[in-house]
């Protein structure tokens, strides 16, 4: 009797080990969808300029959306360390801007990121269609 017992315990446990694992697998699917279907790259723009070109893509998943959320997340990763009252960050001040070309239909890209070093707002300005903005 005390088997038997011991038994179901051991298969409630493992079923509902089951069913938390798939549970949690579908909250970190919802959350990083973008993760799994888009990579992202980062290009040099140039020989003697700190302009960087951020594009995201991958599988037919990779929707404009996603494209977007993932340049973020590099942009984020991409931030100045924080200034203190002796040093302020005035030449390592990241900026940067986003092109969408939503109307293009075939184009792979359709989110593209530029970001650079303060000094190169002029050729940043150049590769950008919008505001620029900075990494804060």
């Amino acid at each position: 009797m005390v088997d038997r017992i011991k038994n179901v315990r051991n298969s409630l446990l493992s079923v509902a080990a089951v069913i938390a694992s798939v549970e949690y697998f579908k909250i970190w699917t919802k959350d990083n969808y973008d993760v799994m279907h888009c990579y992202t790259r980062v290009n040099k723009v140039g020989q003697d300029s700190s302009v960087y070109k951020i594009t995201s893509n991958g599988t037919s998943s990779c929707d404009t959306d996603a494209q977007l959320k993932q340049i973020h997340k590099k942009l984020n990763k991409l931030k100045p360390a924080p200034s203190t009252a002796e040093q302020p960050l005035t030449a390592a001040t990241k900026l940067y801007c986003l092109n969408e070309n939503l109307e293009a239909d075939k184009v792979i890209d359709k989110v593209v990121g530029f970001y650079a070093e303060n000094i190169d707002e002029l050729k940043l300005s150049e590769y950008c269609q919008g505001a620029i903005h900075q990494l804060i």
